[in-house]
């Protein structure tokens, strides 16, 4: 949301102000470690995505009823196929 893409952006602004390079890797570190990592990625999209359905529709709850998971397919290319055809 743009009120906690302010709240970064000012707090890297700080950090770069302050000429302290160790403060602001801190700050960069925490946020490109999440950049790779499709999980943390689906979670807050899935996160963000209900609650603006939730706001618009005047609603409240769930959309999804679990966690976005996660499995690693190898063995063979059948079962690699099979689960390419499903998503």
């Amino acid at each position: 949301n743009d009120t906690q893409m302010l709240h970064i952006r000012q707090e890297i602004d700080r950090a770069r102000a302050s000429g302290d390079e160790r403060w602001l890797r801190q700050i960069l570190d925490r946020y490109e470690s999440r950049r790779g990592d499709l999980s943390v990625f689906l979670k807050e999209l899935k996160q963000r995505f209900t609650q603006w359905y939730n706001r618009t529709n005047n609603r409240r709850g769930t959309l999804w009823e679990d966690r976005f998971k996660s499995v690693l397919v190898e063995g063979s290319e059948e079962a690699l196929l099979t689960m390419a055809a499903y998503i």
